[in-house]
């Protein structure tokens, strides 16, 4: 798939997983630190704080090197609430020596194959399709999108853009082997590993909207 149909790119923007996984594998976002020549994150970051921006997000991208890109998008809800936070990276491993065509995104075996099919635009698919939903939908409180440069290599500058008031913020990390619960408080950090915590695709919004639901708001000082 060496450029996105107009049927993928519309379901991509639509909000659609495996669409959005398909169109994220189709951009090359290896980290130059690991490999000579990858592209780094600039693409990817572009392109998904353009599809945020289309559901009604506040979207704001920053430059944390030359051409190393995070981008932090927040929607807020009608109703109060407590703020959630939904993180994953933007970059990959490199390509070298892989037998399959690493930016085809191509289904075979009811799977998409290509360079972070796994690791992790697949998360990052679930964290787009649930902004996309929660947006259109609606929720309480207030929805972060972080994604974030270097993860493969030295997460630059990530603490600095993820979080902007560190009071009790709830921080679930979409990597593919295990989800993970991050609470901040007062700048100090509690990770949970929330293995049994397993979404589909087409649930992962209403989950979401329940945990956001859920949380105590902070009190105010």
């Amino acid at each position: 798939m060496s450029e996105l149909t107009s049927e993928l790119s519309e379901r991509a923007a639509g909000g659609d997983p495996v669409a959005l996984t398909r169109a994220m594998v189709a951009i090359p976002s290896v980290n130059p630190v690991l490999e000579e020549g990858g592209a780094g994150e600039e693409a990817m970051a572009r392109a998904c704080g353009g599809w945020l921006e289309s559901w009604g997000f506040h979207v704001r991208i920053r430059e944390v090197a030359p051409g190393r890109l995070n981008v932090v998008a927040v929607h807020r809800g009608k109703d109060p609430g407590a703020k959630l936070i939904l993180n994953g990276h933007l970059d990959t491993v490199g390509v070298e020596g892989m037998a399959e065509p690493p930016f085809d995104g191509r289904i075979s075996e009811e799977k998409v194959w290509g360079r972070g099919a796994c690791d992790m635009k697949g998360g990052l698919a679930i964290i787009l399709a649930t902004a996309a939903t929660l947006a259109r939908d609606g929720h309480p409180g207030e929805l972060v999108v972080a994604l974030t440069a270097d993860e493969e290599h030295a997460s630059l500058r990530v603490a600095s853009d993820k979080i902007e008031h560190r009071d009790q913020i709830p921080i679930f990390i979409e990597e593919p082997d295990h989800r993970f619960l991050l609470f901040v408080n007062t700048g100090r950090a509690v990770i949970q590993q929330v293995e049994r915590v397993r979404f589909r695709a087409g649930f992962a919004a209403g989950e979401y909207r329940k945990i956001i639901a859920s949380l105590e708001q902070p009190k105010d000082r």
